[in-house]
């Protein structure tokens, strides 16, 4: 009996693994057999839930050869293939912003001479009228305000300030002309001139605007050939003995004769009255008078009656000329170019004729 049993207990689990061995069998051939566009279909065993996914506990692992980072490489510095260069940070040369325009600057015209080209000759004494054409070549406006004033040299008897006669306007261009003297004695002389601008600073020519504009002249020997006789009928020429510009202060004296400042041998001084207006006061055995605006001759002065009497500049313009003799007896003419009433200073300009 217990033979039967177990005998019938293996027939049993045979069977039973037959039977596994058999499901399992078919349902790889089915699988293999299902086609790809049926895989949607999820086979569930009889009996058990269908398996679902919690959402937020699925953490891909990266197999290897799998995904990458990919970090972009900095643009080379070096020209690519093309020849293209990189862009540059610093604008090329061409593009370089210009300089601050000047509002003085003086550019010389064309031509810059109009009268009296450099080393022309002259003959002592010489009287010469010497013209500048210059160009406003800043942003500022030449006013009646700018002037012409002696740098450096000679001033050949001409004023050391001249103010414009009229205003010049950027681009514009100006003629400038200065009445002047040869020197009495032979030789090469240069005088030197710049602009000033209303606030009395210099501005010249050249790329830094400090270079002077100039009138050079070549003083020849005086001329010792045989005289021709002069007939009665022409006035022989008298030579000038002495000329030039100075500036007086109060109590300052001139001599004329000696072109030089001084207290000594002077023909005339700067004093005031009671009431402070400034004298112009002849000294020793100079005399004086007013002559007007023109520029006098040697007949004119030898014709005027001058005399002792100071002359109060109160009312005198600039511009205005007198009259002189010096104390040694010389005739000549002053010419007052400015006043400055304030700081007590004039400034003028003179002239005396070399006479038998």
């Amino acid at each position: 009996m217990l033979r039967n049993h177990t005998g019938f207990i293996r027939l049993a689990l045979a069977s039973l693994v037959v039977g596994s061995v058999l499901s399992g069998c078919n349902l790889q051939l089915m699988q293999r057999g299902t086609p790809a566009s049926q895989s949607s279909l999820t086979a569930t065993p009889p009996g058990s839930s269908p398996i679902t996914p919690t959402p937020g506990t699925f953490t891909p692992t990266a197999r290897p050869g799998g995904s990458m980072t990919i970090t972009p490489s900095p643009l080379p510095a070096t020209p690519s293939p093309g020849g293209t260069e990189p862009a540059s940070l610093t604008p090329p040369a061409g593009n370089t912003p210009s300089p601050t325009a000047w509002c003085d600057r003086v550019e010389p015209g064309n031509p810059i001479d109009i009268t009296i080209p450099d080393d022309t000759h002259m003959q002592p004494g010489q009287a010469f009228t010497k013209t500048w054409r210059l160009v406003n070549a800043g942003t500022c406006p030449w006013t009646k305000n700018y002037a012409v004033v002696l740098f450096s040299g000679k001033s050949f008897s001409a004023p050391r300030t001249n103010f414009l006669a009229q205003a010049v306007d950027p681009g514009d261009s100006v003629d400038i002309s200065l009445d002047m003297i040869a020197p009495m004695n032979s030789g090469k002389y240069q005088s030197n001139w710049k602009l000033s601008n209303d606030q009395g600073q210099l501005f010249g020519l050249g790329p830094n605007g400090d270079s002077p504009f100039w009138v050079r002249i070549i003083v020849d020997e005086p001329n010792t050939d045989t005289p021709v006789p002069i007939t009665p009928t022409l006035t022989p020429t008298v030579a000038i003995a002495s000329s030039g510009v100075a500036m007086l202060s109060l109590n300052q004296g001139l001599d004329l004769s000696a072109d030089k400042v001084t207290n000594l041998s002077a023909d005339i001084e700067l004093t005031t009255d009671a009431a402070g207006a400034l004298l112009l006061a002849p000294q020793a055995e100079a005399t004086l008078s007013v002559f007007g605006a023109q520029e006098p001759g040697l007949a004119d002065c030898q014709a005027a009656s001058t005399g002792k009497t100071p002359v109060d500049l109160t009312s005198i313009t600039s511009g205005t000329f007198f009259c002189l003799k010096t104390h040694l007896g010389v005739p000549g003419w002053l010419r007052l170019v400015s006043t400055d009433n304030q700081d007590h200073t004039i400034s003028v300009e003179f002239l005396t004729w070399a006479i038998p």
